[in-house]
Formats: C-alpha cells, sequence, structure tokens
C-alpha cells in the first residue's frame, strides 16, 4: 500500500489528520469505531484513504475526537474532490441506508 501523503489530495489530508488525532486520543481503531458506531474496518479503510467518508461519520468523528467541525469542514472538499455534484454523497449515503 502507498503511504499516506496529506499532500496529494484532501482524502490523504483527512486520512492522515483522523489517524493523528485517534492515535492522539489514545484510541484504537476498534475503540474509535465503538464511539462512533461504524466497524473497525471502517476506520481503517478511512485511514488508509481507501473510503469516502460520510458527512454524519465527519460529525461523528468530531464529536469524538474534540476537533470542533474540522473533519464536518473537509467535507465539501471530499465532494469537490470526486467530482459530483453538491448534496450527490448525502443522497447515495442516504439511499444506501433506505435500502437496509
Amino acid at each position: 500500500m502507498t503511504q499516506i501523503d496529506p499532500a496529494r489530495s484532501i482524502r490523504e489530508f483527512y486520512a492522515f489528520h483522523l489517524k493523528r488525532h485517534r492515535e492522539g486520543a489514545g484510541l484504537s481503531q476498534p475503540a474509535l469505531a465503538a464511539m462512533v458506531r461504524v466497524s473497525p474496518q471502517l476506520i481503517g479503510h478511512l485511514e488508509n484513504a481507501v473510503r469516502r467518508p460520510a458527512l454524519r461519520l465527519s460529525r461523528a468523528l468530531d464529536a469524538a475526537l474534540g476537533p470542533d467541525e474540522f473533519f464536518e469542514g473537509l467535507f465539501p472538499r471530499l465532494i469537490e474532490e470526486t467530482g459530483l455534484p453538491p448534496g450527490f454523497a448525502e443522497y447515495s449515503d442516504e439511499e444506501a441506508r433506505a435500502r437496509h
């Protein structure tokens, strides 16, 4: 796997800082996952820039890790970087949740 470079993309910037904040708080991936109600694998995927976080998860990470609106504030840039229209990510997240 390629080393995460926060200067390469906003997704890698997010990943780098998620890991930095989690480790700074003394939390393991499973402990943080339990706090924000996701799987530990998802936290790993986020920290390796494999998955794009949802807005709701970004807000939960801010609440759990303490940087007020840091991850939520990065979310619009994540969407811009993907080239998707504004609002599409939230729509697809809600659609996926509605199917389950």
